[in-house]
């Protein structure tokens, strides 16, 4: 399943595909959420939840048991953009545990705060939250993804970084602790035609991470594949261009 916008869309297109080169589009979805800021998708038990970040700050978390029909869960305001995902205790944090919210707050977009607890319908009202990472001083985060490079215990944050310019570069982190982040960020390499932004997982396998992005081509913004090699000692950003690929 693919889940794709363009900007101030207030619409989702989707396309389904069994071997990722052909793919069907499929009925767009209207989740009357107002213009579309950005988009995260998250599967963890039997229902996938998808992260909807609206232009107006609002985040709304939806549920599908089928990809099709998707229920309302919550909606919490006030976030420049948010990704939902699971945390399992003790092992990628020692602080937070259970379904969480990653949002970068539209009032500082310099961090990321965690928020966790049990019920994503509950998620407005968590009372647990903590700082889970920080950008260098004089920096915005514009868009970031959280996933798993290795077992469940190690993570990665991608973040896209603003230094004021008005254009961003990806960074990322490794943490030990998903929750209170203290390693710095360290620029992503990447190996295409000009900067990606808007990096997300269509799957993993260890150390392995094949996504897709934007980038900005003569034509204008374009939706690309590519891999990350976690294992690699410095990791990077390669396009895949071919089927062979």
């Amino acid at each position: 399943h693919l889940y794709h916008c363009s900007d101030g869309s207030q619409q989702i297109h989707r396309a389904v595909s069994s071997d990722g080169i052909t793919w069907q589009t499929e009925a767009p979805l209207d989740l009357n959420t107002g213009e579309i800021r950005s988009l995260h998708f998250h599967q963890y038990g039997l229902d996938a939840i998808l992260g909807v970040t609206a232009s107006d700050g609002g985040v709304h978390l939806f549920a599908s048991a089928d990809m099709n029909h998707w229920r309302t869960q919550s909606v919490i305001p006030g976030a420049h953009t948010a990704t939902p995902w699971f945390v399992y205790a003790q092992y990628p944090s020692k602080i937070a545990g259970g379904q969480a919210l990653y949002v970068v707050p539209q009032s500082d977009s310099n961090h990321v705060v965690c928020r966790w607890g049990e019920q994503w319908e509950q998620a407005q009202a968590w009372p647990t939250s903590s700082i889970a990472l920080h950008a260098p001083a004089g920096q915005q985060i514009d868009d970031l993804t959280i996933a798993a490079h290795f077992g469940d215990s190690s993570c990665t944050f991608v973040v896209d970084l603003d230094d004021g310019s008005g254009h961003t570069r990806p960074y990322y982190a490794q943490p030990k602790d998903v929750a209170v982040a203290d390693e710095p960020l360290q620029p992503l390499p990447y190996q295409c035609g000009s900067s990606p932004r808007n990096l997300r997982i269509l799957h993993r396998a260890r150390r392995y991470w094949l996504v897709t992005y934007l980038r900005a081509t003569t034509g204008g913004e374009r939706l690309f594949w590519g891999r990350i090699d976690w294992s690699h000692e410095r990791p990077a950003l390669r396009e895949l261009t071919t089927e062979a690929h």
